[in-house]
């Protein structure tokens, strides 16, 4: 009879023994399941983000030099999968490209023997910017690009 009790509690311990262990492992589970989302959507995020650096960094190239919003939209225009260029006042631009809209904001200064001309590119994501009714400000930017250029009066860059 006294060994039926050892047993029993012995029997008793190992199997809180053994939920307290599943318990643990379920918990181990989750915690890793979580780590993991976690790295996968900020992975998506990290990749959205290089492609608008890279969307930015082409557009900046394509429309250096351009002291005109016109200009500028001409150049944008000759971009490779640019669709809509629209110039916007008297100096902005936008533009889709694939996933992106894309805003180019040009301020020339006049200057003594030249025009200093600063540009600011915006990229916004063109399915949120459809969804704020065209308001892409209101959609929040992706990336934003500050550059500038000096055109001499001669002609030199």
């Amino acid at each position: 009879m006294y060994t039926d009790k050892i047993k029993q509690k012995s029997n008793t311990a190992t199997i809180v023994e053994l939920f307290m262990m599943f318990l643990l492992l379920l918990v181990v589970i989750v915690v890793i399941t979580v780590v993991c989302m976690t790295t996968r959507e900020q992975s998506l995020d990290a990749g959205e983000l290089t492609e608008a650096v890279i969307c930015a960094e082409n557009t900046a190239e394509v429309t250096k030099y351009q002291t005109d919003a016109a200009e500028a939209a001409g150049m944008l225009e000759q971009m490779e999968g640019v669709t809509d260029v629209e110039v916007s006042g008297e100096n902005t631009v936008t533009a889709r490209q694939d996933d992106y809209l894309i805003e180019v904001t040009l301020a020339p200064e006049e200057g003594g023997s030249g025009t200093y001309v600063d540009e600011t590119i915006t990229i916004y994501d063109a399915s949120a910017a459809d969804a704020a009714k065209g308001n892409a400000s209101a959609a929040g930017s992706l990336y934003e690009l500050h550059t500038g250029s000096y055109i001499s009066k001669e002609g030199e860059r």
